[in-house]
């Protein structure tokens, strides 16, 4: 979790509207996330979550690369730490509350935990 909260950090380096996408963009995947880990009830769920969490870290990591190439103030930053890190913070929140019910219900499925691992190995 500590991963993908230091991971936006990274997006305040951008210009203000630009980041800002970035941002939103991360949060949606967060919460494709964290939907998908809720819905895990047993491996047989959890197989059939493996391929939306996949799919949701690819469109947080394309959020996190568009957010490190654009370029802003530190204004821009500000701004965007007050009107994102509280939404950022509970998303993570629920995130790892879910990847820890999830891991549990999981029963070790292969293609969830190969799915997790992506998440966990966000860069």
């Amino acid at each position: 979790m500590r991963q993908i909260v230091i991971g936006f950090a990274c997006v305040f380096t951008g210009g203000y509207s630009q980041a800002e996408d970035a941002v939103k963009r991360m949060l949606r995947a967060m919460d494709d996330i964290s939907a998908a880990l809720e819905s895990v009830k047993d491996p047989a769920t959890a197989k059939a979550a493996a391929p939306k969490i996949e799919s949701a870290v690819a469109q947080m990591q394309q959020a996190k690369n568009q957010g490190d190439l654009v370029q802003g103030t530190t204004a821009d930053k500000e701004k965007l730490e007050r009107a994102y890190m509280p939404k950022v913070k509970e998303a993570a929140n629920r995130l790892l509350k879910a990847s820890l019910s999830a891991g549990i219900a999981s029963g070790g499925d292969p293609a969830f935990l190969k799915a997790i691992d992506k998440m966990k190995n966000l860069k």
